[in-house]
């Protein structure tokens, strides 16, 4: 009797432990989609910024050549 007692308290310790790593790993997954969508929103932010600079760099290099092709009588891109 007392043997069926502490087997049928070690199977519900068992199950209660089970459940609460279950819980601890499904708070820990969560809390890992949260973490992997900030580092992909920090990642995003980044790859817009430097897609702005790269912008921002050939625009200013189109500019600097318009500048120079259209200021320069011996340049051989300027239009007539």
């Amino acid at each position: 009797m007392q043997m069926i007692n502490l087997l049928d308290n070690r199977k519900i310790y068992s199950s209660s432990s089970a459940s609460f790593l279950f819980f601890i790993q499904n708070l820990l997954s969560l809390y890992m989609v949260q973490i992997n969508m900030v580092i992909i929103k920090i990642s995003a932010f980044f790859q817009d910024h430097l897609l702005k600079q790269l912008y921002n760099y050939c625009l200013l290099d189109l500019m600097i050549f318009f500048i120079i092709t259209h200021n320069n009588p011996n340049c051989q891109y300027q239009q007539n």
